[in-house]
């Protein structure tokens, strides 16, 4: 068999029961149908966080976050190049690339690291050399703050420094929109017809803030714009003013926006007679909450809807569909990559995956993922464990034992399945990390602020 191209496409903050795919009333994904009618659709496959630097960190290393280190306390992916996916298929011959709107996958945090071309789509002005006017440390909105911008435009490349900032004024900085991201990558292909490829990208369209336009309108009934929650831990001191129906309708439509672009990636591949050689896998990073729990957006704690996500396997050829029902791990990705590109067939690599008739630890957090102010004793300072046994998830304060999660055999079979993962290093302590802060340019600062994360 020909050395086979891989790419890994994230649809960040895709919770796995709001895709039509997997039986949602809206058709929110009939893109991932159709490439599941061609491949293996996993049932039950959890993220190891509730948000990206976790997440990504586990798909990298096939390991959980206390093991590979990058989580709240310690946002930093500091893993030698040759322990990650793509430093591993590098040392095979494959030309890696990485294609991100997401401003926690950069250089700035390390998930550069392996990949030998890096597209940041994050939000940057037209003309770098000239300035950056959100480096001023000026009040843009008083008299004497206008004025020295006007004086900082007019002291010298003027013009170029005129349309930085008009583009900062008119530009949405939370993220960038997936067809250009697949602009990027149609490029790209274009420039390696040669060797074999590790493509990764992560897609920001389904993620919070949610600006409704012509192009996110496919369930929403009203004016476009931009609707009025404080996401994330913002939305513990104050609920959303908007209604429930519209906080669904703008997500459900976000939703099928980036499912109609990740169709045309494919076509895109195909185009290039590249998608009949390539392993695709399609998956989210992590869910998002839409209220459950009096919650609105992801990060810190461990619910079902932060947890269980999409994940669509096709190999190159395609197959006749199959349903995958194990129980499976985002992590379980990277093994099953480096298997399939070893020469092991998809149907073994997918046979092999961790099958523990006991239960296993799926998803870990260690600490806020915001620094935000929010009541005291909704969350654990230290951090949360999540453990499926039996088909449910349970969750564990660090400040608690299982005991005080509840009493019976599914606890203690939680406690077990726990346990067994210590003895044998899935896991370590979740009080190990030290807070530890990391220096970040303006354009990061910035975009991670109109995300919501400052």
């Amino acid at each position: 068999m020909t050395t086979p191209n891989v790419a890994v496409l994230v649809l960040d903050s895709v919770r796995r029961d709001h895709c039509s795919t997997y039986g949602y009333q809206r058709e929110t994904t009939s893109g991932l149908t159709e490439i599941g009618k061609e491949g293996y659709v996993f049932e039950n496959a959890y993220a190891t966080g509730s948000w990206t630097v976790p997440s990504h960190g586990s798909l990298f290393t096939g390991q959980l976050p206390t093991v590979h280190g990058a989580h709240a306390r310690k946002r930093y992916f500091d893993v030698e190049p040759e322990r990650t996916l793509s430093g591993k298929l590098s040392e095979r011959g494959y030309e890696t690339a990485c294609f991100t709107a997401n401003p926690w996958l950069t250089h700035d945090f390390g998930f550069d690291t392996g990949f030998e071309t890096v597209s940041d789509f994050t939000t940057d002005v037209p003309y770098p050399d000239a300035g950056d006017p959100r480096q001023l440390e000026v009040d843009a909105g008083s008299i004497s703050g206008i004025v020295d911008v006007i004086k900082w435009i007019t002291a010298e490349k003027s013009l170029q420094r005129l349309r930085n900032s008009v583009h900062l004024k008119r530009t949405d900085l939370s993220s960038t929109d997936a067809e250009e991201i697949i602009a990027g990558i149609e490029q790209w292909l274009g420039e390696h017809d040669d060797d074999p490829f590790f493509l990764f990208a992560n897609f920001m369209d389904a993620h919070d803030p949610y600006s409704v336009d012509q192009r996110h309108d496919e369930f929403w009934h009203g004016n476009d714009g931009t609707i009025d929650v404080d996401w994330n831990l913002r939305s513990l001191n104050r609920s959303p003013e908007e209604s429930q129906q519209r906080i669904n309708d703008a997500y459900d439509s976000a939703l099928h926006y980036l499912d109609t672009q990740i169709g045309k990636l494919v076509e895109i591949l195909d185009h290039h007679d590249r998608l009949e050689d390539t392993l695709l896998l399609v998956l989210g990073d992590h869910g998002q909450c839409l209220g459950e729990h009096g919650y609105w957006g992801h990060g810190t704690f461990l619910y079902e809807e932060l947890l269980q996500v999409p994940l669509i396997v096709r190999p190159p050829n395609g197959c006749n569909s199959v349903d995958i029902n194990k129980l499976v791990s985002i992590r379980d990705l990277y093994d099953l990559v480096l298997d399939f590109t070893s020469g092991t067939t998809l149907p073994e690599c997918i046979g092999t995956l961790p099958d523990p008739g006991d239960g296993r630890v799926v998803a870990e957090s260690l600490g806020k993922h915001q620094n935000i102010g929010i009541p005291s004793g909704v969350y654990s300072a230290e951090g949360f464990r999540g453990v499926v046994a039996e088909g449910r998830l349970g969750i564990r304060k660090y400040e608690e034992d299982w005991t005080d999660v509840g009493t019976g055999d599914w606890v203690s079979l939680l406690e077990k399945v726990e346990q067994q993962a210590l003895r044998q290093g899935e896991i370590g302590s979740l009080n190990a990390a030290n807070d530890e802060q990391i220096e970040f340019g303006e354009t990061t600062k910035q975009q991670l602020e109109d995300l919501g994360y400052m």
